[in-house]
């Protein structure tokens, strides 16, 4: 199979969507480790990888976001790291085809890199790097760094990652605030430089707003991926849920793919429904023919706003 890069060269790819937000609406609440989950449901998390594949993810990653030290000791899994890891791996690698690649997802560390000692950061880059290294001695085919709130911590975890990956490609991808402090396009340009092959945003906003992100991360010439939310959570009835549907979606992965986006999935609220919606745009910027979805005269219209000045980002 060609690489990632080789792939992301030709032709747009597709990433695929939440776990989290599927277990959650398979009946596991959120006082449960998900990550623990490769353990004691293997089937279940498999059959969920499967899901994704079957809706059409080119790139799945594992169940292994928040499976670092320092996290699974809160839920007093300190003894799990590698176990979890081994079988997040195993379980993806079979949900996979053979033209489907496997992400190992790497996650932040637990540790607040805004305000740690220099004791606590080395720390926390160590649970990053055991967590890498079982991940790579575990036949993945990318390394995905996602939804880093800390450009510092995601820039120490990239050249860690570096060192180690020897071949692998790496993706990373930060998860801008409300109000960005940092424009994107620096971002891209100090990730590039840290290491990564693929550059990116998830987490935190909706479609309309990481539209408008990460676009301005494909001046510096790297591939980008954006993995937005299903819109912004609202709480009904005390259940959080995300307004942005499948067909929402899939408009957006056309805006993003023709504005020069390599990669589109989807992050906290998306499930296989979405990816699959947004596979006929994936399709369609591939020059294959795709059948028009019932729905299509009636898609919602998503407009994006007119790009801020770099002032207004800093």
């Amino acid at each position: 199979m060609e690489s990632l890069i080789d792939a992301l060269s030709k032709r747009p790819l597709l990433f695929d969507g939440s776990m989290g937000s599927l277990f959650y609406d398979r009946g596991i609440f959120h006082t449960r480790n998900y990550e623990e989950l490769c353990l004691s449901r293997p089937e279940f998390v498999e059959s969920l990888h499967r899901e994704y594949v079957n809706a059409g993810a080119d790139v799945i990653t594992t169940n292994t976001f928040g499976a670092n030290a320092i996290s699974l000791t809160k839920h007093g899994l300190a003894d799990k790291v590698e176990p979890i890891l081994k079988s997040a791996v195993r379980l993806a690698r079979k949900a996979a085809r053979p033209h489907t690649y496997v992400a190992g997802s790497v996650g932040p560390s637990g540790i607040d890199f805004r305000v740690a000692t220099e004791v606590e950061r080395k720390k926390g880059l160590n649970a990053l790097a055991e967590q890498i290294d079982i991940l790579l001695a575990n036949d993945i085919d990318v390394l995905a760094l996602e939804t880093f709130s800390s450009i510092v911590e995601l820039e120490a975890a990239l050249r860690a990652a570096k060192r180690r990956c020897r071949g692998i490609p790496i993706v990373a991808q930060y998860m801008f605030a409300k109000e960005p402090q940092i424009p994107p396009r620096e971002v891209a340009q100090r990730l590039s430089e840290a290491g990564a092959d693929v550059v990116g945003t998830n987490c935190g906003s909706g479609p309309k707003e990481l539209f408008e992100l990460g676009t301005r991360m494909t001046d510096y010439g790297v591939p980008v991926v954006i993995q937005p939310n299903a819109g912004m959570p609202s709480v009904v009835d005390g259940r959080t849920i995300y307004v942005a549907n499948p067909e929402h979606f899939g408009v957006f992965a056309r805006r993003m793919l023709k504005a020069g986006i390599s990669a589109v999935g989807g992050c906290c609220g998306t499930t296989p429904a979405h990816t699959k919606a947004m596979l006929g745009a994936v399709r369609m910027m591939r020059g294959k023919s795709t059948k028009p979805s019932q729905t299509t005269s009636n898609e919602p219209q998503f407009t994006p706003t007119p790009k801020e000045s770099p002032k207004s980002l800093t």
